[in-house]
């Protein structure tokens, strides 16, 4: 047996104990399993809390013209999802925005039902304060 096949024979055998670890053998998932689901979960809902609202905050501050009120954040993330889908995309940077676009698509999908709550929490504000001014 060469080193590659003992070393092939090791990572099988790897597997097979973090299989076991997780899965019992009707495949239902053990205590560890469980809590492995659970962190899993866990981590990827503080993941999408930490980053989601990012857009809120830059369009609140009255700089960008991209946002349509009352939901600004919703429109941005939703344009940004679009831009990939363009055949040719608008303005000279149009190309850079394209693949910025393109590469962030999966977390702007994910974002975009965290911007559409965080518009609807701040929409009293926005009728409060009214329009934008430019």
């Amino acid at each position: 047996m060469g080193k590659s096949e003992s070393e092939s024979a090791f990572m099988m055998y790897l597997s097979h104990v973090a299989a076991r670890m997780v899965f019992r053998s009707d495949g239902s998932l053990t205590w560890f399993g469980w809590i492995c689901l659970a962190g899993g979960l866990i981590f990827a809902c503080a993941l999408c809390v930490s980053f989601g609202g990012c857009c809120n905050i830059a369009e609140r501050d009255g700089k960008h013209s991209f946002a349509t009120p009352p939901y600004y954040a919703t429109c941005t993330v939703a344009g940004c999802i679009a831009i990939p889908f363009k055949d040719k995309p608008a303005g000279p940077e149009g190309g850079i925005a394209q693949a910025y676009c393109t590469l962030l698509l999966p977390a702007l999908v994910v974002d975009l039902p965290f911007e559409a709550v965080a518009d609807t929490v701040m929409l009293p504000w926005d009728l409060w304060k009214g329009p934008k001014k430019k």
